[in-house]
């Protein structure tokens, strides 16, 4: 049987994420994908995930770091919750609220479009 050349260094806890990504978990940060609404209610975060999740897709708000997760292992960036919440205060939410919504219209009358 061939080895697998990522998860068999000593950098990888299984198949899964890096042994940095599983102590950036510990301390609280978390990936885009794992952004949900039972993490932002305990980070005090009023907003619905799929509208921080695209504030963080075009990058109104910052990552805190990079780590590989995964198999093949893929980089992700990884978001503070506490620290995403002090960036939203400085940000102007009602009009990034417009232009998400915006966005969202668009992409639904393309897929209306498609499907006709």
């Amino acid at each position: 049987m061939k080895k697998n050349k990522w998860f068999n260094s000593k950098g990888y806890k299984g198949h899964q994420m890096s042994k940095r990504a599983a102590t950036a978990f510990k301390r609280g940060e978390v990936p885009l994908y794992a952004i949900n609404k039972q993490n932002l209610v305990k980070a005090h975060i009023p907003y619905n995930p799929h509208f921080i999740k695209w504030l963080c897709t075009k990058h109104k708000v910052r990552f805190t770091s990079k780590h590989h997760v995964g198999y093949p292992p893929r980089l992700h960036r990884f978001y503070d919750l506490d620290l995403l919440h002090m960036q939203l205060e400085s940000l102007n939410i009602e009009e990034l609220k417009l232009e998400w919504e915006k966005e969202k219209e668009k992409a639904l009358q393309y897929s209306k479009s498609m499907i006709d």
